[in-house]
């Protein structure tokens, strides 16, 4: 009788800025903003249920970012690469179940809903560069990052 395989582990990849922070702009290597209010504990969660979580950003300050996701308790199994992954594959973009990206648009085999959902998109960027304008940005719970002004 042949080896009963192990259950595939789903994988996530997840993006760092502007979906695991609160990010407005980019101010400098190794500046980071706080957590989004719940990141922190859907991602606790995902990894309860068995998800390996991969972190994926254009940042090159990988060891940075390791210390940003281990000081806010964030899980995660790699940044920019699947350490379990082929060695094959292109490094720019890991394998994955599902990708979490705040400029992601989901494509369901409707490119006409695809072109719809890229335009929501910049409308939804749009309205939260207004709202961040006009009250400034918010971490949990209404509180502002430091230094930030309404």
């Amino acid at each position: 009788m042949p080896a009963r395989q192990p259950p595939h582990q789903r994988t996530l990849c997840v993006d760092f800025d502007g979906t695991i922070t609160d990010y407005d702009h980019y101010r400098g290597r190794g500046v980071f903003d706080p957590p989004l209010p719940g990141a922190v504990e859907t991602l606790q969660r995902l990894k309860t249920e068995g998800w390996k979580i991969l972190i994926y950003t254009t940042r090159s300050e990988v060891d940075e970012i390791a210390r940003y996701l281990q000081a806010h308790g964030i899980p995660y199994d790699g940044i920019n690469r699947d350490p379990d992954g082929p060695s094959d594959t292109n490094a720019g973009k890991p394998a994955a179940d599902a990708y979490l990206d705040d400029r992601a648009v989901p494509f369901r085999d409707d490119w006409e809903a695809a072109y719809r959902g890229i335009n929501e998109l910049l409308e939804w960027k749009r309205a939260r560069r207004a709202r961040r304008r006009a009250t400034g940005p918010v971490t949990r719970a209404g509180e502002r990052r430091p230094g930030d002004q309404a």
